[in-house]
């Protein structure tokens, strides 16, 4: 995990989430937390579904670290999407340079695509949701 505070931070929703305190988010308390306040039900199956999908050591709940690094790839998702101007699930070099002259960040196109070349795991010259979230965690 990558900071204190991030540490507290998910400690603190999982204090939240784990009702047996087990130190796990089971099926039924995730669909609990998600049901609160709603008014409806959610489908079990779908809830198990995305436990499955982030459950690293298959056993069937979400331990800490799987809890942080699915809300990490959400975080980083929403970051994906905001600078990925032409919306093909990728990152260029022009898209990143292009956000990073408007933050004030001025750096060369020649390290922005050294950047983005030293994170391309699949070499198509662009960077993909798993390769940035490789990069930033």
């Amino acid at each position: 995990m990558c900071c204190p505070a991030k540490k507290a931070e998910m400690l603190e929703l999982l204090s939240v989430l784990d009702k047996n305190n087990d130190k796990k988010v089971s099926v039924d308390e995730l669909k609990e937390f998600l049901e609160q306040g709603r008014g409806t039900t959610l489908d079990k199956d779908i809830v198990q579904k995305f436990i499955d999908k982030h459950d690293k050591d298959k056993d069937g709940k979400l331990d800490l670290e799987e809890l942080a690094e699915c809300l990490a790839k959400s975080e980083v998702k929403a970051v994906l999407e905001c600078l990925d101007s032409n919306k093909d699930g990728k990152i260029s070099v022009e898209e990143l340079k292009t956000f990073l002259d408007s933050a004030n960040c001025i750096l060369k196109r020649e390290d922005v695509e050294a950047f983005i070349k030293t994170h391309d795991a699949d070499k198509d010259g662009k960077l993909d949701l798993d390769e940035l979230v490789a990069c930033l965690s």
